[in-house]
């Protein structure tokens, strides 16, 4: 029994820390497809510009978290919203931590948040 119990012990810690690398989701929980692109500080240009579906999320690359972002675009339905460094301030001062999830409600408003234990449940099923 003991065994069993470290062993899933072993494998809850697998698949909390396994998320580490992947720091930042983007959500979008808008009725409608958006796109969009963001400018990190280890880049030289933005990042490729990804098309998330409606209801949907995705991880950003590797080690790249909402505190090293300058600006972050987004394009619903043919407007283009741009989320300066001074916009991202705010969003950093409402999840000062390591991995956080952005959440885009559509006409321009992104929030962030620290990621939680089920955040960190939905991310093994990805």
């Amino acid at each position: 029994m003991r065994a069993v119990i470290v062993m899933i012990l072993g494998l809850v810690a697998l698949s909390i820390g396994g998320c580490d690398g992947w720091p930042t989701r983007f959500s979008n929980q808008t009725a409608v497809p958006v796109s969009f692109s963001y400018w990190h500080n280890s880049l030289n240009q933005r990042s490729a510009t990804f098309l998330l579906n409606a209801g949907k999320s995705t991880l950003l690359a590797r080690e790249h978290c909402l505190r090293d972002f300058r600006e972050i675009r987004v394009v619903e339905g043919g407007r283009e919203f741009i989320i300066s460094e001074a916009d991202l301030s705010r969003l950093k001062e409402d999840c000062p931590a390591y991995q956080c999830i952005l959440t885009y409600a559509g006409g321009g408003r992104l929030s962030a948040r620290p990621w939680t234990r089920d955040d960190a449940k939905e991310n093994s099923s990805i």
